[in-house]
């Protein structure tokens, strides 16, 4: 129980507040340890963000009203209703009692909004004063319409809400009477207000349940939009004989306080409301009738949990990355406490304390600057992904892991400071004259490579075919740990290189006074300086590597999503038909005629689609990228002009299976004739390895040609416009062109939503490399302070000696710049060698064309680079004030 006693002794009995009187090595554990936990809290705390997220995007970006309940019947026009006679088919339901049958249904379910009822009047004739003038509406009563129309006149009387485009159709504004024909029957009503037309606008969220009724469907274009009151419709369809009117009942989430909770809670319950109202023997089916029910068609809840794996697995390697450099600067911290208290404990050594007594002071003293470091960095992380995570929603269950897991950091971090002062303590017991700082670094890289290079053996040989994505179009973690892992082994490696022995100085021989001097102190300081530039270059790694890895995911989804349709939006037209020049979107728009080779065509190649392109044009319309192929867009397009000597048609060819010379065989439609069959010899001019329109219905080749010479040939069919630009109202305004378009293709509509989760983690990944960053300065204060007295005596020296103050000052900076400047290389360097590594493995989509896209992002780096220079400007300030303060007389009294 000796040891016991001794613990109760004044070292070990004030240990605890010791580090009080040692501020940079206190600032230096308590940051560090901020570090540690917000690193290991990161996983928890951002899974249960994105997750939030997830569910909240389908509300945000999607519909909300398929992401509730929609309950779809037939409802009376009269009221009340007709009573229901035992026996007899179920009648429509009265439009007040299903209602009010719903509303008790889904009561006490959280995070619901009101619902919302919507009665479909179809179409009906309208005549204005003068009888000449007839126009076709749709009618439409929706709950809360009023709320989401841009009203150009209104009037009190009560009526009809009137599109404008109608409006001037039959000449009558706000105020004025008009004539309804519904089922032959026509009906007086007032025009109440004059709106702009819905199809001309910008719709809120609140309509996007309605767009196939307010645009139509394929070749389908709906007559405008007309509203009415519920009375006034059921009154208007009763008296045109009409005894039923198609019903919904729509329940979305609320704008506000839509939760995974809630979520887990409302949407099970809504799917049993569901069930029964399709049961006619339970009371809601025997009420409602005959319909269809449906709920959360978006799948919401399987969304966010595959946004929570994804979460987990990219941004858990990473912060475990953040955490190893909090964890090397604790270690960093613990050998600075070592020297800072070699003196007392070589005496406590002599008096017969032991390296495990030796060891239980040093956890005392930085223990509990680590806890308390430990306990804000969950509340800083915490913080920090409600503020800059996809979501601020984080539940409570996350936090609670977080705390477990920062606890268990901390714990190991304990761990470790007490075998480094167990090892110092060991020497110093065997031999009380050595000295801490001659001890070697221990050789760990070579076992972090080892396990980079099994993380990568194991990703290169995994099952899934040219992928590392799992199903659902996660990532895998290793793509993200064995980055991690090359850059802290191959970063530790390169440093002790750079500084192993005399390398340094013998490389500094002719190099002017202030740099031979910065040089030297580095190289005397290497055991310092190795673990600071591994972790400098580790942070910057962490934060190039996921920018760039994130830049490459953004344009490789970009494209993925918008080369098959060629452009941001694709409207098929009903038949060949110029652009108007004068258009509005003219400048930003194409002409492309789509057609696919015959089957019975030259068997000599695969058979193809065919693109014919406007040269002039197709730049203006098409997404392109200079990856798709080793020429210029322009210079493809130039080679596509027509032969004059009538020779074979030149071509661009995309895909294999296309020699340098064959024959389409293409069906030709002439004015007047019947469809024939016709062959054109083509020679390729070039070759890409993408191209706007590859892929977007089969995996066949791509044959690129002049549209003219298509024209020529009588091939005219399948024409479409692409448009660069992802403006809602462009549908609109090819319309007001004359151009009669029959369907519309959007890229924003095939971009993966299970892919965004990555998105969020790359750019909160880089949030971890910034903090890794600040806690490496922390390892600088250190590395400075730890040698202060010393290095404040040689520089007094040498300023007596002759040295300017300019000298002294620029020798500082190029001491701290060798040791970032290094770092920031390593970094760099390393974090594009892993994503080129790991790059063919970030395509979750392997079969959609093109190849994942390579986008280093140098703008990270230029961060970084800023960083370092700021750091090394503002630290060698303050070194060489601290210097300068101390009068020479001063330090040589107080000399060790």
């Amino acid at each position: 129980m000796g040891w016991l006693r001794r613990l109760t002794l004044p070292p070990w009995r004030r240990a605890p507040l010791r580090l009080l009187h040692s501020a940079s090595l206190l600032w230096a554990v308590v940051v560090a340890a901020i570090v540690l936990g917000i690193a290991g809290g990161s996983r928890p705390l951002f899974v249960s963000s994105a997750a939030s997220a997830a569910i909240n995007s389908d509300i945000t970006h999607g519909c909300a009203f398929d992401v509730g309940m929609r309950v779809q019947r037939q409802a009376s026009t009269k009221t009340p209703g007709p009573p229901r006679v035992v026996g007899e088919p179920i009648p429509p339901v009265e439009l007040a009692a299903g209602t009010n049958a719903l509303n008790e249904a889904v009561a006490g379910l959280p995070g619901l909004a009101p619902v919302v009822v919507t009665l479909f009047g179809g179409t009906a004739q309208i005549r204005g004063a003068d009888d000449a003038k007839t126009s076709q509406v749709q009618l439409l009563s929706r709950t809360g319409a009023r709320q989401h129309l841009q009203v150009v006149h209104e009037v009190a009387a009560p009526g009809i809400w009137l599109p404008d485009s109608t409006a001037r159709a039959i000449g009558v504004a706000a105020g004025e009477h008009i004539t309804l024909e519904v089922n032959l029957v026509p009906t007086p009503l007032t025009v109440h207000a004059v709106f702009r037309d819905l199809t001309e606008v910008r719709r809120d969220r609140s309509w996007c349940s309605l767009e196939q009724t307010l645009d139509g469907f394929g070749i389908s274009n709906p007559p405008p939009t007309g509203f009415l009151d519920q009375r006034t419709l059921l009154r208007l369809l009763s008296h045109s004989h009409l005894a039923n009117v198609e019903a919904w009942w729509e329940y979305a989430p609320g704008p506000h306080g839509w939760t995974i909770e809630k979520a887990k809670k409302t949407l099970p319950a809504l799917t049993l409301i569901a069930r029964s109202t399709g049961d006619l023997s339970s009371p809601q089916g025997s009420l409602l009738g005959f319909g269809t029910t449906s709920v959360d068609g978006q799948s919401t809840i399987a969304h966010s949990e595959d946004a929570a794996r994804t979460a987990s697995a990219s941004v858990g390697p990473v912060a475990l990355g953040g955490a190893g450099v909090a964890l090397l600067v604790l270690l960093i911290a613990a050998r600075a406490w070592l020297e800072r208290r070699r003196k007392e404990v070589t005496v406590l050594a002599l008096r017969g304390a032991g390296p495990g007594l030796l060891a239980i002071k040093g956890v005392l003293e930085m223990g509990p600057p680590m806890v308390i470091g430990g306990a804000l960095g969950i509340v800083i992380g915490d913080l920090l992904v409600k503020t800059v995570g996809p979501s601020s929603a984080v539940d409570s269950h996350a936090l609670g892991s977080a705390a477990r897991l920062v606890g268990l950091a901390v714990a190991i971090a304990l761990g470790a400071v007490a075998i480094v002062a167990w090892l110092g303590g060991r020497r110093m017991t065997v031999d009380a004259a050595s000295d801490p700082r001659r001890s070697r670094l221990l050789l760990w890289e070579p076992a972090v490579l080892a396990l980079a290079g099994a993380a990568y053996y194991e990703l290169s040989t995994r099952p899934t075919p040219t992928t590392a994505a799992a199903p659902g179009g996660h990532i895998d973690s290793l793509v993200l740990l064995f980055p991690v892992l090359l850059l802290a082994g191959c970063a530790g490696l390169i440093a002790r290189a750079l500084f192993r022995g005399n390398a340094l100085r013998r490389s500094t021989g002719r190099l002017s006074t202030w740099a031979w001097l910065g040089a030297r102190r580095v190289s005397a300081g290497r055991r310092r300086a190795v673990p600071l530039v591994t972790c400098a270059a580790v942070s910057i790694g962490i934060v190039v590597f996921s920018g760039t890895l994130a830049a490459s995911l953004r344009a490789t989804i970009g494209a993925k999503s918008t080369l098959g349709v060629g452009a941001a939006q694709t409207f098929t037209i009903a038949a060949p038909q110029p652009l108007p020049a004068a258009a509005p979107v003219a400048r930003i728009a194409t002409e492309v005629t789509r057609v696919s080779e015959n089957a019975n065509g030259d068997t000599s190649h695969a058979p193809a689609d065919i693109l014919g392109v406007e040269p002039a044009t197709f730049a203006r319309g098409a997404y392109w990228d200079s990856s798709f192929a080793s020429r210029s867009l322009s210079s493809l397009l130039r080679a596509l002009s027509p032969p004059a000597d009538g020779s074979a048609l030149p071509v661009v060819a995309v895909g294999d299976g296309l020699p340098d010379r064959f024959v389409l065989s293409l069906d030709s439609q002439r004015a007047g004739e019947r469809t024939t069959s016709i062959n054109i010899e083509v020679q390729v001019v070039g070759r890409a390895r993408a191209f706007p329109g590859y892929g977007f219905e089969s995996s066949r080749p791509l044959v690129v040609v002049d549209r003219d010479a298509l024209a020529k040939a009588g091939i005219v069919d399948s024409p479409q416009v692409w448009v660069n630009r992802t403006d809602p109202l462009v549908r609109s305004r090819l319309l007001a062109a004359g151009m009669n378009v029959t369907s519309v293709a959007r890229a924003s509509d095939l971009t993966p939503a299970d892919l965004t989760p990555q998105l969020w983690a790359l750019d909160y990944i880089q949030l971890i490399g910034l903090v890794a960053g600040v806690v490496t300065m922390c390892g600088v204060g250190l590395y400075f302070a730890s040698i202060a007295s010393r290095r404040r005596l040689g520089t007094a020296l040498a300023r007596r000696m002759g040295m300017s103050r300019r000298v002294a000052i620029a020798s500082t900076g190029c001491e701290l710049g060798i040791m970032l400047g290094a770092g920031l290389a390593i970094g760099s360097g390393l974090s594009a060698l892993a994503v080129r590594l790991v790059f063919d493995h970030i395509d979750s989509a392997p079969e959609i064309p093109p190849s994942p896209l390579f986008r280093f992002d140098g703008g990270s780096v230029i961060v970084c680079a800023v960083g370092a220079l700021v750091a090394t400007v503002l630290v060698t300030a303050v070194v060489e004030w601290r210097a300068a303060r101390v009068p020479l007389s001063e330090l040589l009294r107080h000399a060790e």
